[in-house]
């Protein structure tokens, strides 16, 4: 497995300017690594003068965060190759002329021998259009950060011009749009971080989702990730594999660390609470993805996500009134901030107005319906009222034909609520005795082939 340079500049000790040593001595490529899913790519590189800038924009469906950037890459296309590595997307969209067998791109044909078992799909040429994306951008980031990608993107037009791709793509080819406004876009300098070719990530066991060892628990993120949300762990990892060489954002991140640890009462208040915050990303996601259709499945979906959302808020308030002390750190300072903003209690005082205040949670299918039914307060729509006392009734009703079954049976049943088929009797296998009465043997006769 041959290791890419890590000089920057592409400058081999050779002389014959690849960045790798010797071409003769690179006859293997890198080994297929797990892919991240629900995740894409679109790379693009530019031309004329400006041939040595690559631009991509990755997106992950899972959490609806988009990362943008732009920079200038030596002969070797070290930093594109890493890029793709540390991204670990399904799927990287290139423009047709650049995915050409024939093509004349260095940038590709650098791609296809270090990482043959990437997948590749060609875009048209004209969906790469940077004043469009400049435009959509607008539209599609959040307010705060359109404004400041603004600035850095100033210049960053073939960044623009993925962006575009991309979300052309989504769009006509994923059937995925989003709501304007709600999309986390970032940007992504190459400086600032660490990188760590992906074979010194299985040599120093770094993750074992990139091992080739059987044994995934054996790996320093394994053995040091003791995070309490799926943030959290998504955080570490990225830590691990591409650690920041910012010595401002290390320093913040130690004196926060040391902070908690010296207050005994804020470690164990906050390692037991983080615990109940769920996945903020995805509940996002559901939030500002927009249904392809309007259905009664979805309607439901959407009145979860708004339960998730409440519970996000909600425990974001119990947090920040827990937290006793007064930060020193600027982290700490800057985050205890985010929890106390006032939009928080905005956004609760919004649901409340419609949605009950004392559901709590759930997890269970079966309490989630009923949640799901009972959610909105009586009064607000007539249809609905009306609609949940037939629900109660009929809910009712199934409890009480169940308890007839298991009073003239003798046997303890009780009714199960199961998505995929509705409800249904369930007993523990002990409790049937030598064989299961006939009124729950259900005979189907097929006909012989």
């Amino acid at each position: 497995r041959p290791k890419l340079s890590s000089d920057g500049d592409g400058d081999g000790d050779n002389g014959d300017g690849d960045g790798f040593g010797a071409a003769s001595e690179l006859t293997s490529a890198y080994s297929a690594l797990p892919i991240s899913a629900n995740t894409l790519m679109v790379l693009t590189e530019g031309r004329a003068a400006a041939a040595s800038e690559i631009a991509y924009c990755f997106f992950d469906l899972s959490t609806t965060h988009c990362t943008l950037s732009q920079f200038a890459d030596g002969p070797s296309y070290s930093h594109t190759i890493y890029a793709i590595i540390a991204c670990r997307p399904q799927i990287v969209l290139v423009p047709c002329s650049m995915a050409a067998a024939e093509g004349k791109s260095k940038a590709m044909v650098a791609i296809r021998r270090y990482l043959p078992w990437l997948a590749i799909a060609p875009l048209e040429r004209r969906l790469f259009n940077d004043m469009e994306g400049m435009q959509l951008l607008q539209a599609v980031a959040t307010p705060a950060q359109a404004a400041r990608l603004t600035l850095v993107l100033e210049s960053k037009r073939y960044a623009y011009a993925a962006f575009n791709a991309l979300f052309h793509y989504l769009e006509h080819s994923a059937n995925s749009t989003f709501a304007r406004g709600g999309v986390s876009v970032s940007y992504c300098q190459m400086e600032g971080t660490m990188q760590i070719d992906p074979g010194a990530w299985q040599d120093l066991g770094l993750d074992g989702n990139s091992s080739s060892s059987s044994n995934s628990d054996a790996s320093l993120f394994s053995a040091i990730n003791h995070t309490q949300t799926k943030m959290g762990s998504r955080l570490l990892r990225s830590s691990i594999l591409q650690p920041s060489t910012d010595l401002n954002t290390i320093y913040a991140r130690q004196s926060a660390v040391l902070e908690i640890l010296d207050n005994e009462e804020a470690f164990f208040f906050l390692s037991a609470n983080i615990a109940t915050i769920p996945d903020i990303d995805a509940a996002i996601t559901s939030l500002i993805r927009m249904p392809v259709a309007s259905t009664a499945k979805q309607a439901g979906l959407a009145i979860s996500n708004v339960l998730h959302f409440k519970h996000i808020l909600q425990s974001a308030r119990a947090i920040a009134a827990g937290i006793s002390f007064a930060p020193q750190c600027c982290l700490l300072q800057e985050l205890l901030g985010v929890l106390t903003d006032s939009r928080t209690s905005d956004l609760l005082a919004h649901i409340h107005s419609v949605v009950r205040e004392d559901l709590a949670f759930e997890k269970s299918a079966q309490m989630t319906r009923s949640q799901r039914c009972h959610a909105v307060k009586d009064g607000v729509n007539g249809f609905l009222d009306v609609s949940r006392a037939i629900f109660d009734r009929v809910t009712q009703e199934v409890v009480e034909l169940v308890e007839q079954y298991s009073n003239e049976t003798q046997v303890p049943i009780k009714a199960t609520y199961k998505p995929s088929i509705g409800y249904i009797m369930s007993a523990k296998r002990e409790m049937l005795g030598e064989s299961i009465p006939e009124e729950f043997i259900n005979v189907v006769v097929k006909k012989a082939m």
